[in-house]
């Protein structure tokens, strides 16, 4: 190998470990930023109050009910008329804890910004993105 291929070699080297340090760096980074997210996840509840204050529902991050308030004023309505306050007061608790879920989730460092797909490394290869990314929910 002559002095040519070998500058050239190093410098091809050189360029790599910058990659892989840039990539290490991101995923630092990325995995910093998902365990914020988590912790948001986890610490997540939201509480929704009937129109006529008589209903109050909380729900978790999952959306599971966590606790169900009725006051005395909503006691003296029809059966009927409660039921549907409890309903419209869950769901509405529901939707609304299933949208900060999706801001949080938005904010997810998962978009792979600043990291090389993989036809960047090896040409020819197949894009994980298209595969995996952004609008890819197979669930």
């Amino acid at each position: 190998m002559d002095s040519r291929q070998r500058a050239d070699f190093r410098s091809a080297t050189d360029e790599l470990r910058d990659r892989v340090h840039g990539m290490l760096e991101a995923f630092d980074r990325q995995r910093t930023q998902l365990a914020d997210i988590q912790a948001q996840l986890d610490q997540l509840s939201v509480r929704a109050e009937s129109a006529d204050h008589g209903v109050q529902v909380t729900v978790d991050s999952a959306g599971r009910v966590v606790e169900v308030v009725v006051t005395p004023a909503a006691m003296r309505v029809a059966a009927e008329q409660l039921s549907r306050m409890l309903t419209e007061t869950i769901r509405a608790a529901a939707d609304s804890v299933h949208e900060r879920r999706q801001e949080l989730l938005a904010a997810s460092p998962m978009d792979a910004a600043g990291i090389p797909d993989l036809p960047d490394l090896l040409p020819g290869a197949p894009s994980l993105r298209d595969t995996f990314g952004p609008g890819r929910h197979d669930t």
